[in-house]
């Protein structure tokens, strides 16, 4: 992977369609709460159909708590497709960033990534140049950065499933916005695995209002 594969990756749309549902998911943070609704009126429904199989009189709130989940379901697939919509109207304004692993849990798969969505998003000696800071962040002389840096790459993520893209201090990046965030290579294509090892730990991802989607090796060297 060079910068001129990730410019040639920043300007194919087709590619960038290929990933604008994965950008999309979580892009609108709203559509977090029927899904939490709906998973309380699940379990409401559960629960209603146990108690009423003894007492009828309960079958109300059971219907009660089916329609709520379905309400809630629908509501979050037309807040998903809005948001898809509106990814797919600002693909041009989607960076294609050189991305960096720092750590991670080699059992689960599961990774803390780096990545910067500025004008060095090609930059693959400036990526390298900032894992190396934070492999020796015990150098920084600056305590309150050195703990952040420390608990932004901590290992606690076994059980996260990465979310949003967390920025690192910037008196700590040159003043470049670089991002953390947590990518699952167990569910990539193994030809991705191996370009992964290839590069000495380096991918490329997408990035959808700064949230880095990892992007297949084939749709990176195709």
């Amino acid at each position: 992977m060079t910068s001129e594969t990730l410019q040639r990756l920043e300007q194919n749309t087709e590619v960038k369609k290929h990933y604008a549902s994965a950008g999309a998911l979580g892009k609108n943070k709203l559509a977090a709460i029927p899904l939490v609704l709906a998973v309380f009126s699940a379990f409401g429904a559960y629960f209603f159909y146990d108690i009423s199989k003894n007492d009828a009189a309960y079958s109300s709130y059971l219907y009660v708590a089916i329609g709520v989940f379905v309400a809630c379901v629908i509501a979050f697939i037309v807040m998903q497709k809005a948001a898809y919509k509106k990814t797919l109207e600002t693909l041009d304004e989607v960076p294609a960033c050189v991305a960096k692993v720092i750590t991670g849990n080699s059992e689960a798969q599961l990774y803390y990534g780096i990545y910067t969505t500025g004008r060095r998003r090609h930059d693959i000696d400036f990526i390298e140049g900032i894992a190396w800071k934070i492999a020796n962040v015990e150098e920084e002389t600056d305590n309150r950065i050195k703990t952040k840096i420390r608990n932004m790459f901590a290992p606690k993520l076994e059980s996260a499933g990465g979310g949003t893209p967390l920025p690192l201090p910037e008196e700590f990046t040159d003043g470049e916005k670089v991002f953390q965030r947590q990518f699952r290579f167990g569910e990539v294509k193994k030809a991705t695995r191996d370009a992964l090892e290839l590069n000495d730990g380096r991918f490329a991802v997408l990035a959808f209002n700064n949230k880095g989607v990892l992007v297949e090796n084939e749709h990176v060297e195709g």
